[in-house]
């Protein structure tokens, strides 16, 4: 009988203990159920600062990260640098740069694998993230890595010096779901709206046979996009026979292509940074040399996007290795030739386009880049006090090295 009785009680032990561990449990996820979307791995917009920092300890309960594949289009020396010697501090035992043949394939290899990361650029994502639902689902923000720029590029004997010029040319805009595509459309189209003017022909080659036609006289002008400096453009500018002149990107209406791409910043590249036989260029009204290189383009970015089941602290570490080497990056000579391909936050951090990872939300608000207050004036102000035009002025952006 004293058996059965001690039997009962330790039974009764482990089912209160049982209960109690149930109840805690669940009162855990009853608490955290309005700011913590499971499924996402996501803080809604209300989630309070206390319970923010005890999120913090849970999301970031990851250990090693054996196999990280980055996924791009073309190979190129900033990426070389950036993933080679910048994201080595993420721990990562091995990260392997994919060539992929489309952004779309891109998309699907980040969508279907957490280990994936990939490099997409903003208009690409802008046009077809929220058409593609199988396989953009899954698909976050986690920094933006670098910028592209918006060219357009005659033969000379077009006599095109102006893009109100291309009235009855023949144009290239790049094959379909190019960013020269959707940017060649745009830029056409606000041409058409603002002069009445159209092309004769508009043709959606890609770019090696878009550059040969050029070459040969078959077209008049094409557009194009890529970093700067661009060793493919450098090359083609270099070799190819007879000359190819980058025309500014004016004459539209700025207001309205800003709006419709709010991620672009209008820039003036230096061209003096282009092969040394391009200078000096005279063609009708346009005459540059190297005293008077500057071309008007617009930049936009390239965004680092992951899965979103990805690994918090991974996400969180990339960040924060790009972030703490960014006096690195900038000291390269990817960015000595060109100022504007400069990374800083908050424009590094800005994300137009689709939801943060968690580890990119948590690494953001240690900084100060996001912010709870709604004032236009403090957009990169984190806190309840009331801004001002000096405590802005006086911000600065702290990086923590605690995780």
């Amino acid at each position: 009988m004293i058996k059965i009785i001690i039997i009962i009680l330790i039974l009764l032990f482990f089912i209160s203990k049982q209960i109690k561990s149930t109840k805690t449990i669940e009162n855990f996820i009853t608490w955290y159920l309005p700011f913590y979307n499971k499924s996402t791995l996501e803080l809604t917009n209300n989630t309070p600062a206390y319970l923010t920092s005890n999120l913090e300890l849970n999301y970031l309960k990851y250990d090693t990260f054996n196999t990280i594949n980055v996924y791009i289009l073309k190979k190129n020396i900033y990426y070389d640098f950036n993933f080679e010697n910048i994201l080595k501090n993420t721990k990562i035992n091995k990260l392997f740069l994919h060539n992929n043949d489309t952004s779309f394939d891109i998309l699907k290899n980040v969508n279907d694998n957490i280990n994936n990361l990939g490099i997409l650029s903003s208009i690409f994502l802008v046009n077809n993230v929220y058409n593609i639902s199988n396989n953009a689902k899954n698909i976050n923000f986690v920094i933006n890595s670098n910028y592209k720029y918006i060219f357009f590029i005659v033969n000379e004997f077009s006599k095109i010096s102006k893009l109100s010029e291309i009235n009855n040319k023949k144009i290239n805009i790049g094959s379909k779901y190019s960013d020269e595509n959707y940017f060649g459309k745009n830029i056409i189209q606000n041409l058409n709206n603002k002069y009445g003017i159209y092309p004769k022909k508009i043709l959606e080659y890609n770019n090696d046979d878009s550059f040969k036609k050029l070459k040969n006289g078959e077209i008049d002008g094409m557009i194009y996009t890529d970093t700067f400096i661009s060793e493919i453009l450098n090359k083609k500018l270099n070799n190819i026979t007879g000359k190819l002149i980058l025309i500014p990107i004016e004459d539209i209406n700025d207001k309205i292509f800003t709006e419709r791409h709010p991620f672009i910043e209008k820039v003036s590249l230096d061209q003096n940074y282009l092969p040394k036989n391009y200078l000096p260029i005279k063609i009708k009204d346009l005459y540059y040399n190297k005293f008077r290189p500057d071309l008007t383009s617009y930049k936009y970015p390239n965004v680092i996007i992951c899965n979103k089941d990805a690994s918090p602290k991974l996400i969180y570490n990339i960040i924060k290795s790009i972030s703490s080497n960014l006096d690195t990056i900038n000291n390269s000579k990817f960015v000595l030739e060109n100022y504007w391909n400069y990374l800083s936050f908050p424009n590094i951090s800005t994300n137009y386009i689709i939801p943060n990872h968690i580890g990119a939300n948590l690494f953001y608000e240690k900084i100060t880049v996001n912010t709870t207050y709604s004032d236009n004036l403090c957009k990169y102000y984190v806190g309840n006090a009331k801004c001002t035009p000096e405590k802005i002025e006086g911000a600065r952006i702290i990086s923590d090295n605690t995780i």
